[in-house]
């Protein structure tokens, strides 16, 4: 056998720098998407825009292990699928995440 390192932990260190990408860039998809929902209270295009962008982030949020923004996300789309207004409660969470980086997820805390 040669000296190269385990599958796992090649694999396990993969997957750490593309949480790691991801959680850099997470603050700005989050932003992004609380100006949209925002500006979506008077401006159907940018509702529209707020709808893709929350599935997005539901999608990728989750896949990366940032359950709490996943969750948000899906909240957020799930609201604008029926037509409603956004309520100040998500929106409040939203910019939350977007302001405490400890709070998108569990191992980011430690």
């Amino acid at each position: 056998m040669s000296g190269a390192p385990p599958v796992n932990s090649v694999v396990g260190d993969a997957l750490a720098a593309l949480r790691a990408e991801y959680l850099a860039h997470l603050p700005e998809l989050l932003a992004e998407l609380a100006l949209l929902v925002a500006r979506g209270a008077t401006d159907v295009e940018a509702r529209e825009r707020a709808r893709v962008a929350a599935h997005r982030l539901r999608g990728t949020a989750g896949s990366y292990g940032f359950e709490a923004a996943g969750e948000l996300a899906g909240r957020i789309e799930d609201t604008l699928d029926e037509g409603a207004a956004v309520p100040a409660e998500l929106l409040r969470s939203l910019e939350a995440l977007v302001s405490h980086p400890a709070a998108r997820s569990p191992e980011s805390a430690q």
